[in-house]
């Protein structure tokens, strides 16, 4: 049987030709007769050793009609160690099927093209020195602009190559797949190595020598459960269809990099368990595409330990990534379709950079982790539509949840990454999470979320956290956004449970931020949490800046303490910070399951040492209804914080719901022992209806803990069966000031402060008028002590007044104590020295005429109208001066009325002179001018009327007004 036949090409080179039909399995490398020095295969045993080429300084090229390498072959490039690079073409019409081992001579870099088409089957092995590369571009493009072309092969012959290269991508190129038999990763699951990625049984699949480069770049890119390994070097995979990148192979790794911006990109996909594993000193993946998807527990990865140095994983899609479900692993548990860098060395982690139109991670998780001394890397995503993160697991998940992660470790003292997003839209639902979380002495890594149109969280976490017993800090969080939406139990919290202080939390939503609704009986909403007992850090500060904000359903946003650390401050205010305010914020319902209200809080809850914060809200319009409450509390030791509500326009508290009461509340609580804060408020309008409250108070059972002050400064104060009180249990505060232009109270409406065993809390009421109808009361009373004292400054009071004890039927004001009269408060009113009510008389009915204005009587029988008639003037009207003006008329001479007839004629009257004015003379009688008072009246506008006599027709009606 023939086994070949050796041709001489025209430069007497010799070319190695196998008939397809009658070569062996091992003889499917057949070179063609295209170079200057042809190539040559010989066949020894199972091996194909190529010989001959075309060489160019330290490069060697190699073209093939086929090149295929069968399941236990070996394809021997046996080059000369001088060879730097060794550049193969495939210019036949099949693709190259690589079951086998390439190998070659030295640290000589091998690119392998074909534009039909690659593939790497299971068994297939690297054995080369140098970084290798292959591709389906239709040729290599050197910096000179000479080819090397697989489909145009006549091309003149090469005399000179110059690095760096390009591969040129034109028509349809083929396909790259790469085949494996899974990776067979596991995952740890004892403490303090949690979640460490265990390698021992993942197969190598293609690999390169250490500090080199595996490249794959062509059309589609498809890993059928394969693996790719490049340790402490470099993994590129690139998905070209149409134009140019070039490849820089001036150092032991190769680079690839865009050199055209109007590249056609395809598809990658790594699936059924694929891997990429670039672990080591300064290991780096580089991934282009137009979309990639990574399924069923598919993988990137870099691990560094020792003293080795991370490098990077840059991910790049234009159009789309997709990390879909995970694959169960031996023990049992779910290895999520991931890009994950592992940090166990003295250096620092990988950094993770993402950048794509969409990102999807759906039960699949990115992270970056420290477990020692260096830091996590960073983790960065740039995704110009959206991301979407959901975990798709539920119960069935039994190891972590999925999602985006930078963590520290519990035996970690290096600092975990920064994690960033930037989209336009944010989606985060299903029991996902995104945080920046440390167990350890590290510091959590800061979180940031820029997305220019929404935040979205259902049933999900975004937090940043130190968890219980650590040291390190919790990172600060920040969003920035035009709306953001947290519903079904969602949460977003930055926390402490150990001695690092809780980091910042920032929300800026240029449009709105809307909390709604609870899961499993917990509540959605924004925390600032210092979470455990023995947590010595304090809670960090809670922000939102917003055009309008709202809770619903028990939604809820809290500055809160459970354990020694101080709670941070909660404010809320509009976009610009500062004091500038929001133009809404709407509370309203309490949660399904009936147990918590919609709320702003700022607490130090039970058993806590540390003082709640302070809550601060700046805003146009507040709105409380249907149970929703606003309130700094303390449960603990610990005291509670102020409220502060600076309110342009109104505020309104309405209705109750259950046992909540809408309302504002700084307040003590049961089993606590410190002090209440204040609460004060600033608004154009204060409205308190239907049950609502405003109060300061101190648990009566809580021993020695005093209440606040209560402050309302506004413009106008509504109460319609409302409430404002001031309950203490003991010292000196509990003190109500309210200063209003008006203040009504109606319908049971009260202002009350009470006191258990001390002196009663004083209540100083200035304002012009206030009036209290239908029951409605002023109380300063004391339970066990003296009475308070109730002050009120007034220029009217109506419909209540001082009593020295409160009726059920009638709107009091006193100041009483059930230790009888002589512990009784002090009521005072201070009204101007004229009473308003003095003066008044009953008018007669009708009306006597005005003496000085009965002008025209001979037109008796007449209606004639003559004036206010001694009613008090209208508030509403126009002032006027204190120059008494009198309308005077000329009276005709008394007559009968008498038939009209047609002889009748006018009879003329001598004219009398008007009086003008009157002065009082030295002897002080009033005396009729004929010029008017020197002083100049108040001009309202209107006309002196004057009498008007219809002589002609005497029985019309004659009118005479003032």
């Amino acid at each position: 049987m023939k086994q070949g036949i050796y041709r001489f090409g025209l430069s007497g080179s010799i070319a190695l030709y196998c008939l397809t039909s009658v070569c062996p399995t091992w003889a499917q490398i057949i070179p063609d007769a295209t170079l200057p020095n042809n190539s040559i295969a010989i066949p020894d045993g199972n091996t194909s050793r190529i010989e001959g080429g075309t060489q160019t300084g330290n490069n060697l090229f190699h073209s093939f009609e086929q090149f295929n390498v069968p399941t236990g072959g070996t394809a021997f490039f046996n080059n000369g160690l001088d060879i730097q690079n060794i550049f193969t073409r495939v210019t036949g019409s099949s693709i190259s099927n690589i079951y086998g081992l390439i190998k070659a001579n030295g640290t000589a870099n091998l690119f392998l093209l074909n534009p039909n088409g690659i593939i790497f089957g299971p068994n297939a092995k690297l054995d080369i020195g140098g970084s290798f590369l292959a591709s389906t571009a239709n040729s290599f493009v050197f910096k000179d602009g000479t080819q090397f072309s697989a489909t145009n092969p006549q091309a003149p012959p090469l005399l000179t190559v110059n690095v760096p290269i390009g591969l040129q991508f034109q028509g349809t190129p083929g396909q790259i797949t790469v085949m494996g038999r899974r990776h067979n990763l596991e995952i740890n699951l004892e403490e303090g190595n949690r979640e460490e990625i265990i390698r021992d049984a993942r197969p190598d699949g293609l690999k390169v020598q250490p500090g080199t480069t595996l490249a794959l770049v062509g059309g589609n890119v498809i890993l059928e459960g394969g693996n790719l390994t490049a340790i402490g070097g470099r993994i590129e995979l690139w998905s070209v269809v149409n134009g140019q990148v070039s490849v820089d192979s001036s150092n032991q790794k190769l680079t690839i990099n865009n050199q055209q911006v109007t590249n056609n990109y395809g598809t990658i996909q790594l699936l059924n368990a694929s891997s990429l594993d670039a672990s080591g000193n300064n290991g780096e993946i580089q991934v282009q595409s137009q979309k990639l998807s990574l399924q069923n527990g598919s993988t990137m990865f870099a691990i560094t330990e020792g003293t080795e140095q991370g490098g990077s994983l840059t991910i790049k899609a234009s159009e789309s990534i997709d990390l879909l479900d995970a694959t169960p692993t031996k023990g049992g548990e779910l290895f999520r379709s991931s890009f994950l860098s592992q940090n166990f060395a003295q250096g620092n982690g990988s950094n993770i950079t993402i950048e794509t139109g969409k990102l999807t991670v759906e039960g699949g998780q990115i992270g970056t982790f420290a477990f020692r001394e260096g830091n996590a890397g960073n983790l960065t995503i740039r995704a110009t539509e959206l991301v979407n993160v959901a975990d798709i697991f539920g119960e069935k998940e039994t190891n972590f949840v999925g999602g985006l992660f930078s963590q520290v470790k519990p035996e970690a003292t290096g600092n975990g990454g920064e994690l960033s997003i930037e989209t336009r839209q944010l989606n985060i639902k299903g029991g996902a999470a995104v945080s920046t979380t440390t167990s350890g002495a590290g510091a959590a890594g800061n979180l940031t979320i820029n997305a220019s149109e929404f935040v979205q969280l259902i049933n999900s976490n975004l937090n940043s956290q130190s968890e219980p017993g650590t040291t390190g800090i919790s990172g600060n969080l920040t969003i920035l956004t035009g709306n953001l939406r947290v519903l079904d139990g969602a949460e977003i919290s930055t926390s402490t449970g150990g001695a690092g202080n809780a980091g910042n939390l920032l929300i800026r939503a240029s449009d709105s931020v809307e909390i709604r609704g609870n899961n499993d009986s917990l509540a959605s909403g924004i925390f600032a949490q210092v979470t455990d007992y023995e947590a010595t850090g304090n809670g960090g500060n809670l922000t939102i800046e917003t055009k309008r904000l709202i809770l619903q359903d028990g939604g809820q946003i809290s500055a809160t303490t459970f354990g020694k650390g101080q709670a941070g401050n909660l404010i809320v205010r509009g976009i610009g910070g500062g004091n500038n305010p929001t133009d809404s914020i709407e509370l309203s319902g309490i949660s399904f399951d009936g147990e918590y209200p919609s709320a702003l809080l700022a607490t130090s809850e039970k058993d806590a040492g540390g003082n709640g914060g302070n809550l601060q809200i700046y805003t146009r319009n507040l709105t409380l209804t249907d149970g929703a409450q606003v309130a700094a509390s303390t449960f603990s030791t610990g005291s509670g914080g102020s409220v502060t509500i600076d309110a342009l326009d109104s505020v309104q508290l309405i209705g109750t719901n259950g046992e909540f009461a809408s309302g504002l509340f700084a307040r003590t609580r049961e089993y606590s022992s410190g002090d209440a804060g204040s609460l004060t408020v600033t608004a154009g309008s204060l409205i308190i209806r239907d049950g609502a409250k405003a109060t300061v108070s101190s648990f009566l059972g809580s021993g020695t803990a005093a209440a606040g002050n209560l402050t309302v400064r506004s413009d106008n104060i509504f109460m319609d069966n409302g409430i404002i009180n001031a309950d203490t249990a003991s010292g000196d505060f509990g003190n109500i000031k309210l200063t209003s232009n008006n203040i009504q109270l109606r319908r049971g409406s009260s202002i009350t402060t009470n006191t258990n065993s001390s002196i009663g809390g004083n209540i100083t009421i200035d304002t012009d008028t206030i009036v209290a109808l239908e029951n409605s009361d002023i109380t300063a009373n004391a339970a066990r002590g003296f009475g308070g004292r109730v002050t009120v400054n007034t220029q009217g009071i109506f419909g209540t007044q001082y009593r020295e004890k409160g009726s059920e039927i009638t709107s009091d004001i006193t100041a009483t104590s059930e230790l009888g009269p002589e512990f009784n408060g002090v009521v005072e009113i201070n009204t101007p020295d004229v009473d308003p009510a003095q003066g008044l008389v009953q008018l007669p009915n009708p009306e006597p005429p005005r003496q000085i204005a009965r002008g025209c009587p001979a037109d008796e029988g007449s209606f004639i109208i003559t004036g206010s008639g001694g009613l008090p003037a209208n508030p509403s009207e126009a002032l006027r001066s204190n120059t008494v003006l009198v309308n005077w008329v000329t009276l005709p001479p008394r007559g009968e009325n008498r038939s009209i007839s047609a002889n009748f004629t006018i009879p003329k009257y001598t004219r009398i002179v008007e009086a003008q004015g009157w002065e009082i003379n030295a002897k002080g009688e009033v005396v009729l001018t004929e010029r008017p008072a020197t002083a100049v009246p108040y001009n309202s506008g209107e006309s002196i009327a004057t009498c008007h006599r219809f002589l002609q027709n005497p029985n019309l009606l004659q009118m005479n007004t003032d």
